[in-house]
C-alpha cells in the first residue's frame, strides 16, 4: 500500500491532558506516540523504568545489556526529549496518537485505570502486567482490523488475528479466526479459537502456515 493510511483516530487534545494529568498525579511514567514521533519529557526516568521492568522479567539478564538496549532508543531517535508534553498537547499539527505508561507498582496503574474509565472518547489496554496504553476509543485494533477490511473488500470472516495480550481482545472479538500466542495468559488463550507457539517458537510464523494449509 506504499504507507497509505487507511484511518486515523487521534486523542482530542483536552482528553490527552486529562489523561496526562491523571498519570501525572498517580506518579506513574509514561511516554506519549504521535504524528511527530515518540517523546518522553525525562530521559533519565525512561531508562530507569524501562531497565527495572526488563529486569523483573529477566532477572539472569546482564544489566548493561538492557541499559544499553535502552539507550539505543534515543541514540536512533526512537524516543524524542521534550521539556514539557503540554506543547505537544497545545500544537495543534502534532496529533497524539497514544500514551504508554509504565510502572511495576500495579496498584498505581489500576487507579489510573479506574480515573480514566468513564471517559468516553479514550479507551485503556495493556500489552503486559506493568504498562496501560491510552488510545482513542476508535483506536483499538478490532476497529483498525474493520477498516482495513474493508478498504480491501474482505469479510472479517476471511480474517485472522494473532496476539497475545489484553490489547488484542477486540481484534479477537471480530476476526473469523483468533489465534493467541503460546506465551500469552491463559485468559488470553480462552479468548480465542487457537493457540500457536511462543514468540520465541516463531508463533506467528506456524500460524500463518497452518491457515494456508487449512485453505488449500
Amino acid at each position: 500500500m506504499g504507507g497509505e493510511v487507511i484511518s486515523s483516530h487521534p486523542i482530542p487534545a483536552l482528553e490527552a491532558k486529562v489523561a496526562a494529568m491523571k498519570l501525572m498525579e498517580h506518579g506513574v511514567y509514561f511516554e506519549v506516540y504521535s504524528n511527530k514521533g515518540a517523546f518522553t519529557n525525562d530521559k533519565e526516568k525512561s531508562l530507569a523504568v524501562l531497565v527495572d521492568i526488563f529486569m523483573s522479567a529477566n532477572p539472569d539478564i546482564d544489566i548493561n545489556e538492557v541499559l544499553k538496549s535502552a539507550e539505543a532508543r534515543f541514540e536512533h531517535g526512537l524516543v524524542q526529549v521534550v521539556d514539557d508534553y503540554e506543547k505537544l498537547f497545545s500544537n495543534e499539527e502534532t496529533k497524539i496518537y497514544k500514551f504508554l505508561a509504565f510502572s511495576l507498582e500495579l496498584e498505581k496503574l489500576a487507579l489510573v485505570r479506574d480515573a480514566l474509565e468513564n471517559m468516553e472518547t479514550i479507551v485503556v489496554s495493556s500489552s503486559g502486567h506493568e504498562n496501560l496504553e491510552i488510545t482513542s476509543t476508535d483506536a483499538q485494533k478490532g476497529i483498525a482490523l474493520e477498516a482495513f477490511s474493508a478498504s480491501k473488500d474482505i469479510s472479517l470472516a476471511e480474517t485472522m488475528a494473532i496476539g497475545d495480550n489484553f490489547n488484542d481482545l477486540s481484534m479477537f472479538k471480530r476476526a473469523g479466526k483468533s489465534v493467541a500466542m503460546g506465551n500469552a495468559s491463559d485468559v488470553i488463550k480462552a479468548q480465542c479459537d487457537l493457540t500457536t507457539a511462543s514468540n520465541a517458537e516463531d508463533g506467528v510464523a506456524q500460524a500463518i502456515y497452518e491457515a494456508i494449509k487449512a485453505s488449500v
